[in-house]
């Protein structure tokens, strides 16, 4: 099973596609006229269809149950923006140093925006908080703080890494299994491809428990 994304009823349509494209930046990549789906995995569907597919006449708006959550790097430039917004609640500050404000949609869905938690962690950090300090402080283990840090595109770098590493290790192995077959365990090309081998296992270790911010 595969989650595809989360709808929301709306009134008027029109009204809703030019707020979640103006306040939040979402676009529309399909519109069905009754069904609209935005950038983000988020469903917009006109209420009258809502109402027959779910068969129920009694829909509520504003019933505070839900909310449709957002993380930004500027979020004092989002801020700015919602001068004419009707706000759950002013930006405030959690407990765990993330800066957040709730606002209601033209429906009265609440959408959370938050800043960036990689941005929070990096704040604490380059305040002179270590690691291990800035856990405590927002109450989150140390791994994922350090798995935070790193940024998609190191993430990404990381990890084409190790599934090089683990595929030349796999070639190595069957290279070696062969050379055994032979009985050419004494030669050059065993030692050198064991010693290759012995090298990876060593890289691949120190990469998967090295501090992320120092490779």
């Amino acid at each position: 099973m595969k989650y595809n994304g989360t709808l929301v009823a709306v009134s008027d349509m029109e009204r809703s596609k030019d707020f979640y494209k103006t306040v939040l930046g979402l676009n529309v990549e399909t519109d069905l006229g009754a069904n609209v789906i935005l950038t983000g995995g988020i469903f917009l569907q006109t209420l009258e269809t809502w109402r027959n597919f779910i068969g129920k006449d009694e829909t509520t708006f504003y019933n505070h149950v839900m909310e449709l959550y957002f993380e930004t790097d500027d979020f004092d430039g989002f801020v700015e923006k919602l001068c004419t917004v009707k706000l759950v609640h002013p930006p405030l500050e959690q407990s765990w140093g993330q800066r957040v404000v709730r606002l209601y949609d033209p429906d009265g869905h609440i959408v959370e925006v938050g800043e960036n938690m990689r941005i929070v962690i990096q704040r604490f950090m380059d305040s002179g908080m270590t690691i291990a300090q800035t856990a405590v402080r927002m109450d989150v283990p140390e791994d994922y703080l350090k798995k935070s840090l790193i940024r998609p595109e190191k993430s990404s770098q990381i990890q084409k890494m190790l599934t090089d590493l683990t595929a030349e290790q796999e070639q190595i192995a069957q290279q070696l299994a062969d050379l055994r077959a032979q009985g050419r365990e004494k030669t050059v090309l065993f030692k050198q491809l064991f010693t290759k081998k012995l090298s990876n296992l060593n890289i691949i270790e120190y990469i998967k428990n090295a501090d992320p911010e120092k490779l």
